[in-house]
């Protein structure tokens, strides 16, 4: 994700440093407070070492958890891919299809690519469904290229299975 401010030329301009650690100096005195989207953010800035922080997986997943918790899309994402790749948590196909589904039950579309190639698959422990895959796809495709092109490519192996 690119950082920074817009100015009229459209051109990226990067925040300084200090802003980002005037940042995390926010978001860790709201995320004390109880404040669930703060510990989303927390959780990004310690799984990808962002705002002069060091990586910090086991920070990171223990912040996605509380957020994750509490409802937040994005924390559900990012944690569902943590269980996805095993990075800072044990390989977790069946959590990760989990997380995936509350955020993409929200409408969160990285979350429905993510579930519908899982099923396309038969990821792990998830089992092969491609109906299940296809809607997905469905939902997806009108707000992501990717889950457009995805959809033509399982109705192309649907469609040669059944032949």
């Amino acid at each position: 994700m690119l950082r920074g401010t817009c100015n009229p030329k459209s051109e990226i301009t990067p925040l300084p440093m200090q802003n980002e650690l005037e940042a995390l100096k926010w978001l860790i005195k709201a995320a004390k407070a109880g404040d669930a989207t703060a510990k989303s953010r927390l959780g990004e800035y310690y799984s990808h070492g962002k705002g002069g922080v060091e990586k910090d997986q086991a920070r990171a997943v223990q912040y996605y958890k509380e957020a994750a918790s509490a409802g937040i899309v994005t924390a559900q994402f990012n944690l569902g891919y943590l269980f996805l790749t095993g990075d800072g948590v044990p390989k977790d196909a069946l959590q990760a299809e989990a997380l995936f589904r509350k955020a993409a039950e929200k409408g969160f579309v990285m979350a429905m690519v993510n579930l519908a190639q899982m099923y396309r698959t038969g990821y792990g422990k998830v089992p092969k469904d491609v109906e299940t895959a296809r809607k997905w796809l469905e939902l997806a495709a009108p707000h992501d290229p990717n889950a457009k092109e995805l959809l033509k490519v399982l109705t192309e192996e649907i469609a040669t299975a059944n032949n």
